[in-house]
């Protein structure tokens, strides 16, 4: 059930022969689409030079009124890249931004039945020639082939919120993690967790180092710090109310703990746009067990 949205993603990028990128903006969608980040090499080249202007533009804008765009839209950046966009809303809650990409504009231009946005600041792009120029009929078929994506992904996320599916569809671990990811931002307990198991709290607090190799409280604090290293990438939120957020204190402790397991201080984390964020290799996790997560092998 957990692979489930990058399946379809997955299906979705085979279709249309763009890559997605993901603004997660819920905890659930963190534990499915962690590594979906916004990496194309040729915006990779911009962000190097134009970073501030990235997050300016996705974040300031597309993240903060994803409500004006309901429907998504096509959007033009200061580079002259062309992507496609698409918010998963529920309740007028923005749970992720889906961007889909990237192709040079059309000679045409875009038709205005599309909502082009496109950024008002413009720099000189990199060499966008190896880059596909997209038709007047792709534009139309990759919006609605996102909204479609979006469609999908919000049935997943209802889904999961009301646990409305049969346990074979998933693992026991992946249940535990999902029961802690989705309760990350509050005041998730043991005891609560047993309760939603149907198991003693001993029981549960062995179930858990079983399943994951992992304590509850090192579980619990991985995925908040994760969902949090979210929040500081796609949105402009300050970093005490991205603490609060997810479940923490106070915004030195949560500094504390975030460096602690990521080897970076949250700033750093929000100016790494385009760079996945592994746990240092060798460094103790949150509470000096082990099991977290660490860069996969080169």
């Amino acid at each position: 059930m957990l692979k489930v949205p990058e399946q379809a993603i997955q299906c979705f990028e085979e279709l249309t022969e763009t890559r997605v990128s993901c603004y997660v903006h819920t905890p659930i969608f963190t534990q499915a689409l962690k590594y979906r980040i916004h990496n194309n090499r040729t915006c990779s080249e911009v962000k190097q030079n134009f970073g501030a202007m990235c997050t300016s533009f996705d974040c300031l804008g597309f993240c903060r009124d994803a409500w004006k765009i309901p429907e998504g839209c096509v959007k033009l950046c200061h580079a002259g890249i062309l992507e496609w966009v698409f918010p998963v809303m529920r309740d007028g809650k923005l749970l992720c931004l889906l961007t889909a990409g990237i192709r040079r504009p059309p000679e045409k231009g875009i038709p205005p039945e599309l909502l082009p946005i496109t950024a008002q600041e413009r720099v000189h792009p990199p060499d966008l020639s190896p880059v596909r120029r997209a038709s007047q009929e792709e534009l139309f078929r990759t919006l609605e082939a996102l909204r479609q994506l979006g469609a999908r992904l919000l049935l997943w996320y209802e889904k999961m919120i009301r646990d409305d599916f049969p346990p074979s569809d998933l693992s026991r671990e992946d249940r535990i993690r999902l029961l802690i990811n989705r309760e990350a931002s509050k005041q998730m307990t043991l005891k609560k967790l047993a309760g939603e198991i149907h198991l003693s709290p001993s029981r549960t607090a062995h179930l858990v180092r079983e399943t994951t190799g992992e304590s509850f409280s090192d579980l619990l604090m991985r995925n908040r710090l994760e969902y949090a290293a979210d929040l500081l990438k796609n949105t402009i939120r300050p970093v005490s109310a991205i603490a609060f957020d997810c479940g923490f204190g106070s915004a030195a402790n949560f500094h504390r703990m975030f460096r602690k397991y990521y080897g970076i201080t949250p700033l750093a984390c929000r100016r790494s746009l385009s760079r996945p964020l592994f746990r240092k290799a060798g460094r103790p996790a949150p509470s000096g067990e082990k099991g977290v997560r660490t860069p996969p092998d080169s």
